[in-house]
């Protein structure tokens, strides 16, 4: 059984997602014809089965522009991110705020700009580094 078969299951005329539980009704000529068909798109993060639906609550990372489901979604900088591209961006950031430790004033600028601190920078380059 493929991915986008245990995505779906049919009962008298009526798809039903396993994921959002969304019922989409075909006509009996739709389902002979072979229009009965759901479009389904897997969710592009790791280690994650889920087939979404059109009606699947998901979003399009900021980052891959892959779609993923809502679970996965991590609001950071304006974004919403998958965690893979979460992890390259605190990467960056943790870089940049190296070289904000290192005196480069520019950088604190764009910081302050952004609405971080540093006190609030320097906190999340700690959690960055515990995390690799």
């Amino acid at each position: 059984m493929t991915r986008s078969e245990k995505a779906i299951t049919w009962r008298n005329g009526v798809a039903t997602c396993t994921h959002c539980l969304t019922d989409h009704r075909f006509t009996p000529e739709q389902t002979r014809r072979g229009d009965g068909d759901v479009d389904l798109v897997p969710c592009h993060a790791d280690s994650c089965t889920a087939m979404l639906c059109p009606d699947c609550p998901q979003f399009v990372c900021g980052g891959c522009e892959l779609p993923h489901c809502l679970e996965h979604r991590i609001e950071y900088s304006g974004l919403s991110l998958c965690p893979v591209c979460m992890a390259e961006a605190a990467a960056v950031d943790a870089a940049d705020l190296e070289l904000a430790s290192q005196g480069d004033a520019e950088f604190a600028r764009a910081m302050a700009a952004a609405g971080l601190t540093l006190r609030e920078a320097e906190a999340f380059a700690r959690e960055v580094g515990r995390a690799n």
